[in-house]
């Protein structure tokens, strides 16, 4: 017998910016991948020499959700909103960091939300909610599908020892970091690498300092992936870096 071979018409839209996706007439099968925007990383906390110096915490990475729809539930039109990315926290001046800001949702109509990371806890000298304080930063968590979050800063002990950023997390993967590179002390994180088809990393955590301003984190990759943490800083800390926008990608089929 033999094979008919079926030549359907197919396309590929990427939003990376928000617009309008126009559905073919022809399509019979809509895909729709929406990425939040990745969070910023908390600021470093900056304290003179003989405290601790408590780093920022890494930004989260933006949710990312898929969905098959028939193209009969579908708009001819659907509107397109990018996530926009969440911005760092500032660095503490003889004080706490600033907490990083939440990335934005990204959405398609009312159909679909990839939702954002949550801002990154600034460095502070007092306990947070979740976790004691903690001179060392932790890398960011990783994920099979999604985004990675970013990797938290560098901190000082009271003894005036630097310790370095952990490095961001990343996509395709379980185990935490594998992001962007943390910075040694008293270098800059490294930003998260950007991804045009699976979801960015988050940026690796600055390094601590233990003369001078703490080190920025660095930025989280797009789409979606979070902001490092800055590091702690003589008298002032670090940023952190800033996080990934979101992006949509839509098969029609």
């Amino acid at each position: 017998m033999p094979i008919i071979a079926s030549h359907r018409p197919s396309q590929f839209d990427r939003f990376t910016s928000s617009g309008t996706y126009t559905k073919p007439g022809w399509a019979q099968t809509v895909i729709v991948e929406c990425i939040g925007a990745g969070a910023g990383g908390g600021g470093g906390e900056g304290q003179a020499a003989g405290n601790a110096r408590i780093a920022g915490g890494g930004g989260g990475g933006g949710g990312t959700a898929r969905r098959v729809f028939d193209a009969a539930d579908v708009g001819a039109t659907e509107t397109v909103t990018i996530g926009a990315a969440g911005a760092l926290g500032a660095g503490g001046s003889s004080g706490d960091g600033a907490n990083g800001s939440d990335g934005g949702n990204t959405t398609f109509g009312s159909l679909l939300t990839g939702y954002a990371g949550a801002g990154g806890v600034g460095g502070t000298g007092s306990s947070v909610a979740g976790g004691a304080r903690d001179a060392s930063g932790r890398s960011g968590g990783s994920s099979i599908y999604g985004t990675g979050a970013g990797g938290g800063g560098g901190g000082l002990n009271t003894g005036n020892t630097a310790t370095a950023g952990a490095a961001g997390g990343t996509t395709g993967a379980y185990s935490t970091g594998g992001g962007g590179a943390g910075g040694a002390a008293g270098a800059a994180g490294t930003a998260g690498p950007d991804s045009s088809s699976a979801a960015g990393s988050g940026g690796g955590g600055g390094g601590a300092s233990a003369s001078t301003t703490g080190s920025a984190g660095g930025a989280g990759g797009a789409p979606g992936g979070g902001g490092g943490g800055g590091g702690g800083g003589t008298t002032t800390g670090g940023a952190g870096g800033a996080g990934g926008r979101g992006e949509v990608r839509v098969w029609s089929i």
